[in-house]
């Protein structure tokens, strides 16, 4: 169901959304950003995933220690196994 709709039957229901919110160009502008967060975080998790076994950052290491990662794989036994799921980025 896309937001349009989801918010027609939240108002049906008696939920209330102000007026301004129900507008279209205001639910078209939410997806837009919603839309653009996602690819956004994709992108980065995308890199995460990448750069936590073999950037030799010190607080990549630190994080690969407390998790008790095994970095003796290679990078695509990485990439098809933990790095599905485990990702680290240096910056805060």
């Amino acid at each position: 169901m896309d937001l349009h709709s989801t918010i027609k039957k939240l108002v049906a229901i008696g939920v209330h959304i102000p007026d301004e919110l129900q507008a279209p160009e205001a639910i078209n502008k939410y997806d837009k950003m919603f839309a653009d967060k996602r690819a956004n975080l994709v992108r980065h998790w995308e890199q995460w995933r990448k750069h936590l076994p073999f950037d030799d950052i010190k607080e990549l290491r630190d994080l690969q220690q407390k998790l008790g990662i095994n970095l003796g794989m290679d990078k695509q036994q990485w990439y098809d196994g933990p790095g599905r799921f485990v990702g680290g980025a240096s910056k805060r």
